[in-house]
Order: structure tokens, then C-alpha cells, then sequence
């Protein structure tokens, strides 16, 4: 079981912005507006999926991206799946998705640890936040990472493909495991609250990638003018 730990604001004055607190009561009084957000943003996400220069019948013809898909999924069923490569591993970079979301929120990280035992631990200095607690249950790491790659080293369609292919497989099959009842961070943000919010921000994630996948760096600002256009016709 992965674990997770908000240490006490002891030291607050070795944080050289002093704003973790200021976004903890940010994103406390926030929390359930952006659930509701999250819920309302799933048919507009589809809308824009299906209508956009991304639709379903062309990620078909993406198959370097299926192929990657496809050859994490079997390295994990046959090799991964053992507790150092597979349990270490993916706690790793869930700890890691903890310790990247606390630093976004100005939190200064002390520590992080893990382990194919007992999980694993990331300790912060103040308050902390649900977007911390959640973020590895909706939040692609390693996928984001290889957007990041393919623009700063220009990769051919092929390879983005093929790295975004892996990348999504293995965010698909860790947060499967991660996700259910007992997991403590759900427990910590509220499980009602969980499975309010994550359904949407991992629509959002996986069609901002499908996005990315078939058109490159620049659907992103494209992908949200269009899924603006789609929420601003169904709401208002």
C-alpha cells in the first residue's frame, strides 16, 4: 500500500515564497467547485474528441501507438509484475507525481521514500492539499514527460507514438491497481470526493495526449480552444 504524509508547517520559514499556505486554502475552498468542473467537463472533452482533428477512427491508424501499448503490457504481465521491478517502480513514480504536485504548490519536499514492502512515503513541509493527495490517481508523469521530449528533441511521429503508446499503458495499468477503496490517499481526499473528480481529469489527460499524438506540440493551445467552444455551446 502506497502511504502518504503531509509533515507539520515546523520550519515554514526556510520556504522562500511562504505561498503553500496561501494554495492550501486556495484549493480548500475550491475542491468542490473543481469536482463539479470536472464532471461537467467529461461531455465537453468527448465533444471535442470526437469532432476535433483527433477523433477515435483516426487514433485507430495510430499503430506504433497501439503497438506500445501492447509490448508494455506484455513485458508487465510477464516481467513487471515482480515486486522490484514492478511494485518499486511504479510506487516510485507515484511518489514522485506527490512530491512534483507539492513543489507546483510551493511546498518545500524533505524526503522520499520507497519500498516494494510497504510502500512508499513523501513528506512536505505545510498543510498540504487534494491536489497533492490525488494527482498520481489522474496525472499521466511519464507521458507529459515524453510530450516534453518529443518538442525538445524533435522526435518523428512514429516515436512519439510509440513512446506515448508505452507511457499511457503503463499510467492506465498502475492507476488500475492503485485505485480502490483501501488506497489511503482516496481515503484522505474523501473516496466520494475521488470518484467525483478523477473520471474527468483522466478523460482530460488522455485526450489532451490523443490530441498531442496526432497533430504535435501545437494541439495543445488548439485542444483547449475547441473544448472551450464546446463547453461555452453546451452551458451557456
Amino acid at each position: 500500500m502506497e502511504l502518504f504524509s503531509a509533515q507539520s508547517p515546523t520550519g515554514e520559514n526556510l520556504l522562500p515564497f511562504r505561498l503553500h499556505s496561501k494554495f492550501d486554502k486556495l484549493f480548500f475552498w475550491i475542491k468542490w467547485p473543481a469536482a463539479i468542473f470536472s464532471i461537467l467537463m467529461v461531455p465537453g472533452i468527448i465533444s471535442t474528441f470526437y469532432h476535433g482533428n483527433w477523433n477515435w477512427s483516426q487514433l485507430l491508424d495510430n499503430y506504433a501507438f497501439w503497438g506500445g501499448i501492447a509490448g508494455y503490457f506484455f513485458l508487465w504481465k510477464f516481467f513487471f509484475q515482480n515486486p522490484i521491478w514492478g511494485t518499486w517502480f511504479s510506487t516510485l513514480e507515484h511518489e514522485l507525481t506527490h512530491a512534483l504536485f507539492a513543489l507546483l504548490t510551493f511546498h518545500r519536499v524533505i524526503g522520499i521514500s520507497t519500498s516494494y514492502r510497504s510502500g512508499g512515503l513523501t513528506t512536505y513541509l505545510g498543510r498540504g492539499n487534494w491536489l497533492i493527495t490525488l494527482a498520481p490517481y489522474f496525472f499521466p508523469t511519464f507521458s507529459i514527460v515524453a510530450i516534453g521530449l518529443s518538442k525538445l528533441f524533435g522526435f518523428s511521429p512514429f516515436t512519439r507514438q510509440l513512446v506515448l503508446g508505452i507511457t499511457v499503458s503503463y499510467h492506465l495499468i498502475s492507476t488500475f491497481g492503485e485505485t480502490h477503496l483501501g488506497q489511503s490517499d482516496l481515503q484522505e481526499a474523501g473516496i466520494f470526493y475521488s470518484f467525483l473528480l478523477l473520471p474527468g481529469l483522466n478523460l482530460y489527460f488522455y485526450a489532451l495526449i490523443a490530441a498531442h499524438m496526432r497533430i504535435g506540440f501545437a494541439s495543445i493551445s488548439r485542444f483547449h480552444s475547441t473544448l472551450g467552444n464546446s463547453l461555452e455551446t453546451m452551458f451557456f
